[in-house]
């Protein structure tokens, strides 16, 4: 059977009769299978009259300017001319892993998938911090390389795999006993893990000039660990301390950084460096709650002579209960002074002010606890006494809380008159 396609019986630019459409529905089900140029025939009478696809089913039910609705990249369209069309975007795909996910966009700004993503691909904007990383990766990177560089201490990387008297090799050093608050001695490389310097002149000068010290080492999490040395021996590429523990927040984990200070004093209990030195040790834990006025620490402090010029150097250890009170410390001092320069390190390093030097006490440091941990600040500070007094460590809680900060025993103060 033939039908002329300008001969088809519907109305030019009107509607499509209901009849002729079901007489088209019926020959296509019946031409599909059994007549192939019907079907064709048929398929194209449906074309020329709007539909996408060349179906029956698909004729527009109105005549004249009409609508075609194809799929294209990334869209799909569902339905039919006589129950309407659904447009929608096809699933993209999710190319990525864990919890950060940067989308991804085809050549025309569409969005095409995902893919993982990391602190690299974050934009950071250094205009007001000095830095010079341009995303946050490189940001983190930076702040954390200057850190390194502000404390004075030495680093080494901790092995606690052996326990042997031996050399613990390049930047390594290592207890003589796994439980490291029992251990008698400690082993530290000639060179450290920062810049792999050779440190036997710096170890030899310490054995030649004082008996006893403390060593006092940080991790880069705050945990601690201070040992009172009474003697210094050289092994062959090491040097070898022995020790008795004071006290410590735990045993340090494998593999991880620390910096180490060693503070020579004489073997009566005088400070580093000589016998001009004083240490004014801590030798309990004092807490105080529900009160954010400073007050002087019960042991951490000494009477300054007038027109006097005294070093000082303050190592805490304070443990919060929450992160909820927080830290407040300063030195103060009962007399007049000539001047003074005070310089502060804190960890963690999110703190107000941030390390810095000033040359006054005028302004407390907080220290912002991130829970229940331990905390620490360090100082240096040349006070010039004009009339005497008494220099003293005030601390509180920055937040009244009902729970205890502590300060704990091992802290100290050492100073020496210039």
């Amino acid at each position: 059977m033939t039908l002329p396609l300008q001969s088809h019986p519907f109305n030019a630019g009107g509607p499509v009769d209901p009849i002729w459409l079901a007489w088209l529905r019926t020959l296509e089900q019946g031409a599909t299978a059994n007549n192939a140029d019907l079907a064709a025939q048929i398929s194209a009478i449906a074309t020329a009259l709007g539909s996408p696809d060349g179906t029956v089913a698909n004729i527009p039910p109105l005549g004249g300017s009409q609508t075609q609705v194809f799929a294209g990249s990334g869209i799909q369209v569902n339905g039919s001319a006589q129950s309407g069309y659904q447009i929608s975007l096809n699933t993209v795909a999710d190319s990525g892993a864990g919890t950060f996910l940067l989308l991804t966009r085809d050549s025309f700004g569409r969005i095409s998938g995902t893919v993982a993503g990391t602190a690299t691909d974050v934009p950071y904007d250094n205009t007001t911090s000095g830095l010079t990383a341009e995303d946050v990766q490189a940001a983190i990177d930076e702040l954390a390389s200057n850190l390194s560089h502000e404390s004075p201490c030495l680093r080494y990387t901790t092995d606690t795999g052996s326990t042997a008297d031996s050399d613990p090799g390049a930047g390594l050093m290592k207890w003589n006993n796994a439980t490291q608050s029992s251990a008698t001695k400690l082993f530290f490389d000639d060179a450290d893990a920062g810049t792999g310097t050779d440190l036997s002149a710096y170890f030899t000068e310490l054995a030649a000039s004082s008996t006893t010290g403390i060593v006092h080492m940080v991790a880069e999490n705050g945990a601690f660990q201070v040992y009172k040395w009474t003697g210094i021996a050289d092994g062959t590429g090491y040097f070898k301390f022995t020790v008795t523990h004071l006290c410590s927040s735990g045993a340090f984990a494998d593999n991880i950084t620390v910096r180490v200070a060693f503070f020579p004093m004489p073997a009566a209990g005088g400070g580093g460096g000589g016998a001009n030195w004083t240490l004014v040790s801590k030798t309990s834990d004092q807490s105080r709650s529900s009160t954010t006025t400073l007050a002087d620490d019960t042991q951490l402090q000494f009477s300054a002579s007038s027109s006097t010029t005294y070093r000082i150097k303050v190592r805490l250890f304070f443990e919060t209960a929450n992160g909820t009170m927080d830290v407040k410390i300063s030195p103060a001092f009962s007399g007049t002074t000539n001047s003074i320069i005070y310089r502060r390190l804190i960890h963690p390093a999110n703190s107000n002010p941030a390390n810095n030097i000033t040359n006054n006490f005028s302004t407390p440091t907080v220290i912002d606890a991130a829970g229940a941990v331990l905390n620490y600040m360090e100082m240096e500070i040349v006070l010039d006494v004009n009339t005497s007094g008494t220099f003293s460590i005030q601390w509180a809680q920055n937040a009244s809380n009902a729970s205890n900060l502590t300060l704990r025993k091992g802290s100290y103060i050492e100073y020496l008159t210039v």
